[in-house]
């Protein structure tokens, strides 16, 4: 082996190291967490979770988020005057997820704008393994006129109590 492969073989070793160390202390960061089981619908020729599974799963625990605070209809109605929208979502790729595996899926607001939500989430094995990481930008925008318009303060509060932002901290 190269001195530049063996050398890259010991950063990957320290860097999954890290990972493994850092994933259950990741994961308390998130006061929100639900779970999924890997179908056989999602694995792809290489016998893991397609990648795109991944946006599934943190689509599904922030619907299961904003529910558990009492917001779904109040943010995510389609039928209403106003609704979430994405306009942003990333995936960082750890390790790979297989069929029948139970995953922990983790979600928190880490910032309010005044008519945007910024996400992050965490998926993981039942062992604190991180699988995945990610990040979601979603703005609040009126059907009618397609603009965005201010989040509704008891969103806001909602949001800022549960994950103990202080108010003044929340951006207006």
């Amino acid at each position: 082996m190269s001195e530049a492969l063996s050398a890259r073989a010991g950063n990957d070793a320290v860097n999954e190291s890290l990972a493994q160390s850092d994933a259950a202390s990741s994961l308390a960061a998130f006061r929100f967490t639900s779970s999924v089981v890997v179908r056989f619908c999602e694995i792809d020729g290489n016998r893991h979770a397609n990648e795109t599974s991944y946006f599934v799963y943190m689509e599904h625990v922030r619907m299961e988020y904003f529910a558990h605070l009492g917001l779904f209809d109040e943010l995510l109605d389609v039928s209403g005057a106003a609704s979430l929208m994405a306009v942003s979502f990333k995936c960082q790729f750890h390790r790979p997820s297989g069929f029948l595996q139970r995953l922990i899926t983790a979600a928190r607001v880490v910032r309010l704008g005044r008519s945007s939500v910024e996400l992050a989430y965490a998926i993981a094995d039942e062992d604190c393994a991180l699988i995945a990481t990610g990040g979601q930008t979603l703005v609040y925008v009126e059907h009618e006129r397609a603009r965005s318009v201010p989040l509704p303060d008891v969103a806001r509060r909602r949001i800022a109590d549960f994950e103990n932002l202080p108010l003044s901290e929340v951006r207006a």
